[in-house]
């Protein structure tokens, strides 16, 4: 008897192993995974005691060091002290136990005679007959595999799940051709079930066969027409196969058809179109899932969003106030009602919804906005007060928080503070793209246009394709500077990258009126007043319109934008100037 192998039994004898686990202390062992996800452990909770009943030393000791093997990661140096346990004891506990084992560890041999030795002291147990066919398909053995499996539809028939659970058996097999093989000799055994042709599909998509998935969905949907996992499965097939356009074809027809109250098939759509950015119509289809199931807390919160992404704000509020009713989801809905009434310049009430915001993810966001509002209202010295009394947990959040404190005392028109707070955040994030951005532009405005032009320039050294530090720079040399040509070079790259963007466009405008092109000018600046009804574009086309003698149209732009921004003060600036 070896040393180890003493102290083991002496341990036993003391019944050590009887009143505690041992802790893992590697990684995680066999105990964790069988090949339907459950534990391979006999019971829940397992510990190393040995079953009950068990007296002889000899049985003990295999199962301990067993057990110590599998505590260290080394399944297959535990698989022949199972074994040799199961083989002296005979215990049911202790034979699955070691047919686990040696499944987990593809010890095919040992696996066999294991479950073979199970299914004789358990016949009717399906465990153990799928541990067999494991076994059996693993050595090759592919008709017996098969025969095993009959034998477990059999022993629970008319289980409609059977087929998908021993695809999922198959999926983890090492030889897929060998799993393809098996679920199609049972496809072909069962021709007229459904079950197991969409069994077999979901096999073949696990493996990436989707020619061979679509081909088996397609017979289970001749089989069974109106079936709703069959037709999601098969789009889900189609979008694997990037056929986008078949995918959103296959939804479209069935929800003009049989299936346009199933809830299933719309989710699955609407998920699709989420996953394809096609917000406006990912939109519809929450709505109507909303409508469909108003007690779903995870639909309308999900609606509710899609509402506020595609700017319908009273739908969003009304979900949202209805998703508050259901109580879930409190703290990010309050949020997202703060964010809507502050959009609807509802301050009070955007300060109140804020303030309803609990502890976790939207918590920081909540105190900076209530901050930003509250210095929007003249509170200055409140917000700033607000801000130093968060506490953060990263330096992403402090950066955040910088930012913030920056922004009130930028709009404030304390620029010299904010390119302080910047500066000294920077200190500790020197490399951070969103603080070099903003002290960029608290920079500019103290015409420190060096440090706004260096800023700017190591954005872009890191992040060639930042579209905001592109326009910033672009538009800052072609107002401050006579450099027009390397302006336009910045902003013609930005305008490549957001072709759609106001701001940008606005820029481009902008550089050709410094160079000269009236008419260039206008047409830009036109078009990004349609985009953005927004003060700075109105101020510059009205500018570009008088200078190029069109001064009736020039005042009915101002006189128009005055109506939305009746105190802006770049606008008045602007319009001064011009004697209006």
């Amino acid at each position: 008897m070896n040393f180890q192998r003493t102290i083991l039994l002496a341990l036993v004898a003391s019944g050590f192993f009887g009143c505690a686990s041992v802790a893992p202390q590697k990684q995680e062992s066999p105990s964790a995974q069988n090949d339907e996800g459950q534990s391979v452990r006999a019971q829940d909770e397992a510990t190393t005691t040995a079953p009950e009943g068990i007296t002889d030393p000899d049985v003990m000791y295999h199962v301990m060091a067993g057990e110590l093997a599998l505590q260290n990661g080394q399944a297959e140096a535990a698989v022949p002290h199972f074994s040799e346990a199961a083989r002296k004891s005979r215990n049911v506990e202790i034979i699955e136990r070691a047919a686990r084992v040696a499944d987990f560890a593809n010890d095919a041999k040992v696996g066999t005679e294991m479950a073979q030795l199970w299914i004789a002291v358990a016949p009717q147990s399906l465990d153990a007959r799928q541990i067999y066919s494991n076994a059996l398909l693993r050595s090759g053995k592919i008709d017996a595999a098969v025969h095993e499996m009959e034998v477990i539809i059999l022993l629970i028939e008319g289980d409609k799940q059977i087929f998908s659970r021993l695809a999922s058996q198959l999926s983890r097999e090492k030889n897929q051709d060998a799993a393809i093989e098996v679920m199609d000799r049972l496809a072909k055994r069962y021709p007229d079930n459904a079950y197991v042709q969409i069994a077999f599909a979901q096999l073949a998509t696990r493996f990436g066969r989707l020619p061979l998935a679509l081909t088996e969905i397609d017979a289970a949907l001749k089989l069974k027409p109106d079936w709703p996992d069959a037709l999601v499965l098969r789009a889900h097939v189609l979008q694997m196969s990037n056929k986008f356009d078949e995918a959103l074809a296959l939804y479209t027809d069935a929800l003009k058809g049989s299936f346009a109250d199933n809830f299933t098939v719309r989710m699955s759509y609407a998920r699709l179109l989420l996953d394809l950015k096609m917000f406006n119509e990912a939109h519809e289809q929450y709505s109507k899932l909303a409508e469909q199931e108003p007690e779903n807390g995870d639909v309308v919160y999900a609606a509710a969003l899609l509402s506020m992404q595609t700017n319908h704000f009273e739908q969003a509020e009304k979900l949202l106030l209805h998703l508050l009713k259901l109580q879930e989801r409190t703290s990010e809905t309050s949020y997202y009602l703060g964010q809507i009434a502050e959009k609807s310049n509802r301050l009070d009430e955007a300060l109140d919804w804020y303030d309803q915001v609990g502890p976790g993810e939207f918590y920081l966001n909540a105190r900076m906005r209530k901050a930003t509002i509250m210095a929007r209202q003249g509170l200055v010295d409140d917000a700033l007060s607000l801000l130093h009394t968060v506490r953060t947990a990263t330096a992403q959040e402090q950066m955040q928080v910088f930012m913030v404190e920056g922004d009130i005392q930028l709009e404030a028109g304390n620029s010299a503070r904010a390119f302080e707070i910047y500066d000294r955040a920077l200190k500790d994030m020197p490399e951070n793209s969103n603080l070099l951005y903003a002290r960029a532009l608290a920079a500019e405005k103290l015409d420190r246009l060096d440090i706004t032009e260096q800023d700017l320039r190591s954005i872009l050294k890191t992040e060639p394709d930042n579209v905001q530090a592109l326009n910033a720079l672009g538009y800052t040399l072609a107002d401050r500077t006579e450099r027009f040509h390397e302006a336009l070079t910045f902003i013609q790259r930005a305008l490549t990258l957001e072709p759609k963007d106001a701001a940008i466009i606005d820029s481009m405008g902008w550089v050709q009126y410094r160079m000269g092109n009236h008419i260039e000018a206008i047409q830009y600046l036109q078009k990004a007043l349609e985009i953005s009804h927004d003060s700075e574009i109105a101020a510059h086309l009205g500018e570009v319109l008088w200078s190029a003698g069109k001064k009736d149209e020039a005042i009915a732009v101002f006189n128009e934008a005055r109506k939305s921004f009746p105190d802006n003060p770049q606008l008045l600036k602007t319009m001064r100037r011009f004697g209006l």
